[in-house]
C-alpha cells in the first residue's frame, strides 16, 4: 500500500472509513427489546381468549405480558443509555414502531379477551410483522447511509 497520498485520496479513504465503521456498529441492539415487547404482545394476544373461556383470572395473564413487556422496554432503555449514541433516524424510527406498537396493544387489550382463535393468530402475526419491520427499516436505513 502506498504511503503517498494526496489530500483529495486521504480524504476520500477517511470518508470511506467513517462509512464503514457506521455501518457496522450503526444498528442499535435496542431493537432485540422491541422484538421482545412484541413478542409478549403476541402471547397476550393469543393467550386473551383462551384464558377467558377456561375462566382463568385476566389481571394473570395481563400482569404475565406487563412483566415480559416491561423487562423488554428496561433493556431498550438500558442499551439505549449505554451506547451512548444511535444511528442517525434512530428516535424517529423507534417512536413510530412504538406508536404503532401502542396503537396495537389497546387494540388487543380491549378486544383480545374477546377474540376468536382466527383473530387471536391473525394479531399475533401483527405484532411479529411489527418486530420485524423495526429493525428492518433501522438496516435500509444504515444501508442508504453508507451509500
Amino acid at each position: 500500500m502506498s504511503t503517498n497520498l494526496n489530500p483529495q485520496d486521504a480524504q476520500q479513504l477517511l470518508n470511506r472509513a467513517s462509512r464503514l465503521q457506521h455501518s457496522a456498529t450503526g444498528f442499535s441492539i435496542s431493537w432485540v427489546g422491541f422484538v421482545g415487547i412484541c413478542a409478549g404482545s403476541a402471547l397476550y394476544a393469543i393467550s386473551a381468549a383462551t384464558w377467558a373461556a377456561a375462566g382463568f383470572p385476566h389481571a394473570l395473564l395481563l400482569i404475565t405480558a406487563l412483566t415480559w413487556i416491561l423487562c423488554c422496554t428496561l433493556f431498550s432503555i438500558i442499551v439505549a443509555f449505554r451506547s451512548g449514541s444511535a444511528p442517525r433516524g434512530f428516535a424517529i424510527r423507534w417512536a413510530t414502531m412504538m406508536g404503532l406498537w401502542t396503537l396495537l396493544w389497546v387494540i388487543a387489550t380491549f378486544f383480545g379477551p374477546e377474540f376468536t382463535a382466527l383473530q387471536a393468530a391473525g394479531m399475533s402475526i401483527v405484532f411479529l410483522t411489527l418486530a420485524l419491520a423495526g429493525p428492518t427499516w433501522e438496516l435500509i436505513s444504515i444501508g442508504r447511509s453508507t451509500q
